[in-house]
């Protein structure tokens, strides 16, 4: 039988596509019934080599982010992989990421929305969740225009590839005094997805040449993802 409180434990999923996939992502989604779901729009900083090996065309990505509960993880990822054949044809990554903490209202209306599913599903076998995907997410904010060379750098590292967001970044006094300098407002964040073995040394990349101290001012954080689609 399922346990009730880890199958409703929420995941972040992540997933960056290209726009030609993001409408099939998209109705697949809806096929899902997730209520709570975000799109933003990035730009892909791989290499255009490595752009046709993964088989995404331009630049251009789109960036959604849901609340999955972990429960139905595993018939995503399957149905990602068996219908949209994302690992195969390079067409962007997919990734889930825990949630520690949600507001009651939010988690009661994904049990509500969701319990008929989880009760008709824990009546037979628990189906088995993969084995520790190994990857993790590595964020790096930097001031504008210097997520070119941040990338140079990661891939130096052993990075295959990003993507940028652009955002305004807001501090307190008590931050600014604490960074030793006025932070930047315009502010672009590399998305990372990195292996084990190379997150640790992308990272001491990165913040050896933008980190804080640099003119970039490059605040660098990782996080654990539990399941990723889309890399070999």
């Amino acid at each position: 039988m399922l346990d009730e409180k880890k199958g409703f434990a929420p995941q972040i999923m992540i997933a960056i596509t290209d726009t030609a996939t993001e409408k099939k992502f998209s109705a697949l989604l809806d096929q899902f019934h997730f209520p709570l779901r975000y799109r933003l729009r990035g730009q892909g900083t791989a290499k255009a080599e490595w752009l046709d090996i993964c088989g995404l065309s331009g630049t251009s990505r789109v960036v959604t982010v849901c609340l999955v509960p972990q429960f139905k993880v595993h018939a995503l990822f399957k149905e990602i992989e068996e219908k949209m054949r994302i690992r195969e044809r390079g067409a962007g990554i997919v990734a889930t990421i825990p949630a520690t903490g949600l507001q009651g209202r939010v988690m009661r209306m994904l049990e509500e929305e969701y319990r008929n599913e989880f009760q008709e599903q824990s009546k037979g076998e628990e189906q088995s969740m993969k084995e520790g995907a190994a990857y993790s997410m590595v964020l790096a904010a930097v001031n504008q225009g210097y997520s070119e060379v941040v990338m140079e750098t990661a891939r130096g590292a052993g990075a295959r590839g990003g993507t940028v967001l652009r955002c305004n970044r807001r501090d307190t006094e008590e931050s600014l005094k604490f960074m030793g300098a006025a932070l930047q407002e315009e502010q672009e964040i590399v998305v990372i997805f990195a292996s084990k073995e190379n997150k640790k040394a992308i990272m001491e990349a990165i913040n050896k040449e933008w980190g804080l101290k640099s003119p970039a001012h490059g605040v660098i954080l990782s996080l654990p993802i539990d399941e990723i689609s889309g890399l070999a």
